[in-house]
């Protein structure tokens, strides 16, 4: 999903050249989201949890509270 003020001209070109969208994709995506920076080997994650991979980070609004209206949603009588 693409947001964002350029949206309107990625959406435009995929509507009206979608075979020129789809092989500019690959292309454009390596070189704007991927980097060729090598990481350390790890253990990874599969087989045994890494907790500092796994933390929350930034701020989260705090819970909504129940009203009346939701309290009981999904549920009939």
């Amino acid at each position: 999903m693409i947001t964002g003020p350029g949206n309107p001209v990625v959406v435009a070109g995929f509507r009206l050249l979608p075979r020129t969208c789809d092989r500019l994709v690959g292309p454009l995506f390596r070189l704007a989201a991927l980097t060729r920076a090598r990481l350390r080997p790890t253990t990874g994650n599969v087989h045994r949890p890494v907790p500092a991979h796994e933390r929350v980070h930034g701020h989260w609004p705090a819970p909504r509270q129940e009203t009346p209206m939701t309290q009981h949603a999904g549920t009939s009588s």
